[in-house]
């Protein structure tokens, strides 16, 4: 039962950071860009 729960609270992280790190890495990605257009 105990060894269940951490499997499936694991695999709930993994692909917890899956989704969320593309997310936050497009987004800096995005924050990079409009800072460089501005600057320019």
């Amino acid at each position: 039962m105990f060894v269940m729960n951490v499997a499936k609270v694991s695999l709930m992280l993994a692909i917890c950071d899956n989704i969320v790190l593309p997310i936050v890495v497009l987004n800096l990605i995005r924050v990079m860009n409009v800072a460089k257009v501005s600057h320019i």
